[in-house]
């Protein structure tokens, strides 16, 4: 019964679980995936992520040290917490140990650093401390001292990788930046200026280095079915990003998937590569999928200040575009010209969508081609009749979707909304007042006086309703004209409504002035 308390105690202390659980999570990835936004932390605070890749590479391997000489303690501290009974030449270290203190209740912090303390000198120095007595402890022991050896063997070659790694990473960054400091000595650029152009090497020097597509040679060994769920995980997020495709793909679950696998391609970008320049025909959209790029509207470029009046000049200049920011989304929807110059800083790249391959995608899904064309020429009668302001950057437009999708044909905008409403319909369940109101919404968006909106991701419902509003303003009083009252051809007078400016619900298939 001692014996086995013993046995109990032992393999209590080994936490054999969580030994297995660490062994799983370095495994899977995860302590990567923690390394790598440490990693990006460490670059958006400015420090040298080269050294701190190597401490934090020094630091796995002390934690690995230290757990192994753990594990090593407490299989020492079984063996010495067991009786004597087993030995077969009577002897073992608790004997021992007991026999030199002189006592025979030691604690148990004692015996485990005791174990801790062979366990280090077994692995690193060939020896223990303390010689075997029986020969369970001599298989312990030689065990201990192979595994020692191989390990301490694998980690000197590992450290010295690490550290041949870290100094000629270091040489280039200091070679590269000692080379630019020199160019601009010897150019007598002003001190200001050097030190602006030095920072902004060091950060983009310590941006992660992007892995492309091409470089991941292995890929290409998958099967269709494999590579088809790949691209769809890689594309359909990006894809989604575009709003309406969003709501296209609520109408049809495959739209994104077909397009993901057969209208999507990859575009890679050295440094200083140029993506377009201005009034190229565009005929597909680029999303940014890793890398920088750097957008100038064609009003800042030298080139064509002469052809642009200084009243047209736009203090924005050149943008830098991350990771997400589609470029050229409208040549989607219209026949377009680009509006400026795109190119890359560092080695990017992109995701891009043809509108061409785009069309061929939605012969297979004719339900959704209707709303789609439906939606171009809406966006192509907006843009002519508000004229607003264009940009290869959706963030740089000044119109605003919902006021498309408010001009489409009725047909459409109820196939826009059935997403939402089914979502309406499913979250009023048996209650027959919540019953109720989705069938007065039904009606009102089938009458045309409303679009629904529907969140996939919060199943939040909008009720949308696009207003006209006329403001006329006198220019000498300052007065406005307001509407205080509207006449009720049912009741033949005028009923008082509550002050604001005159405006109109715009009806399906309207433009704003035509309402």
């Amino acid at each position: 019964a001692n014996n086995y308390t013993v046995l109990v105690r032992g393999i209590r202390f080994l936490k054999i679980a969580r030994f297995v659980r660490i062994l799983s999570i370095m495994r899977s990835g995860r302590l990567t995936q923690v390394q790598h936004q440490l990693e990006r932390i460490v670059r958006r605070m400015g420090l040298n992520v080269i050294f701190i890749k190597f401490i934090m590479g020094i630091s796995r391997l002390v934690f690995l040290i230290l757990w192994l000489n753990h594990l090593g303690g407490c299989i020492w501290y079984m063996f010495v917490t067991n009786e004597s009974e087993g030995s077969d030449t009577g002897k073992s270290w608790t004997t021992d140990i007991t026999a030199e203190n002189k006592l025979t209740d030691l604690p148990s912090s004692y015996w485990y650093l005791q174990g801790l303390y062979w366990s280090v000198t077994a692995m690193f120095s060939g020896a223990s401390w303390r010689p075997p007595t029986n020969s369970a402890e001599t298989l312990l022991s030689l065990a201990f001292v192979i595994f020692g050896m191989l390990f301490g063997s694998s980690l000197i070659s590992s450290v010295a990788e690490m550290l041949l790694d870290f100094q000629l990473a270091q040489r280039d960054r200091s070679q590269k930046m000692s080379n630019l400091a020199l160019f601009l000595r010897q150019h007598r650029i002003p001190l200001g200026l050097s030190h602006d152009i030095q920072d902004q090497v060091v950060s983009r020097m310590g941006m992660e280095q992007f892995v492309a597509r091409k470089d991941v040679v292995v890929l290409n060994t998958l099967s269709t079915s494999f590579r088809q769920k790949l691209e769809m995980e890689l594309y359909g997020p990006i894809l989604g990003s575009i709003s309406f495709l969003g709501t296209c793909d609520q109408l049809d679950d495959t739209f994104i998937n077909d397009l993901a696998t057969n209208a999507v391609a990859w575009k890679c970008l050295d440094a200083g590569d140029q993506l377009f320049e201005p009034c190229d025909d565009a005929e597909t959209a680029h999303c940014v999928i890793g890398g920088t790029l750097a957008y100038t509207p064609k009003e800042n470029l030298l080139s064509l200040v002469t052809e642009t009046s200084s009243t047209q000049l736009t203090q924005l200049g050149s943008v830098d575009l991350s990771r997400g920011t589609w470029l050229c989304e409208v040549a989607l929807w219209c026949h377009w010209l680009t509006c400026g110059r795109a190119e890359s800083i560092t080695p990017s790249e992109l995701l891009t969508l043809n509108r061409e391959d785009m069309a061929k995608v939605l012969g297979f899904h004719p339900g959704v081609s209707q709303v789609l064309q439906d939606y171009s020429k809406t966006f192509c009668n907006v843009m002519l009749a508000a004229r607003p302001t264009l940009s290869d950057l959706h963030c740089n437009m000044t119109f605003s979707e919902d006021s498309i999708i408010c001009a489409l044909p009725q047909e459409s905008r109820i196939k826009v909304s059935k997403p939402a409403l089914a979502a309406v319909y499913y979250a009023a369940g048996n209650d027959p007042d919540r019953i109720r109101s989705a069938q007065e919404l039904e009606a009102e968006v089938t009458s045309g006086g409303c679009w629904l909106s529907h969140d996939a991701e919060s199943r939040r419902v909008l009720r949308v309703v696009q207003l006209v509003t006329l403001r006329l303003h006198h220019w000498q009083g300052g007065k406005v004209c307001a509407r205080i009252a509207e006449w009720s051809g049912t009741e033949q007078r005028m009923v008082r409504r509550r002050l604001q400016l005159p405006g109109k619900k715009m009806r399906p298939g309207e433009l704003p002035h035509q309402t």
